[in-house]
């Protein structure tokens, strides 16, 4: 699923001009999908590094950027 949507994303960074994640999207789609430069294992961790689980519980997931945001912001005030 977070193949596909940078798939897509790909796209839209690059009208916007956002070339850097552009760049990190086609890398991430390269290196899950279609298996360049790492082995099953590795693969399996880039796959998932992209999401945290603070509290412990099934489907709470976030978005390691958006978890980071929240921290950082908690921490200024």
């Amino acid at each position: 699923m977070l193949s596909l949507l940078m798939k897509h994303m790909i796209i839209y960074f690059h009208a916007l001009g956002c070339k850097n994640y552009a760049n990190a999207c086609f890398q991430h789609v390269a290196q899950t999908e279609y298996r360049y430069f790492l082995s099953e294992r590795v693969r399996e961790l880039v796959i998932h590094e992209a999401f945290v689980n603070d509290q412990g519980k099934p489907m709470s997931n976030m978005a390691t950027d958006i978890d980071i945001e929240h921290r950082v912001k908690f921490f200024k005030s």
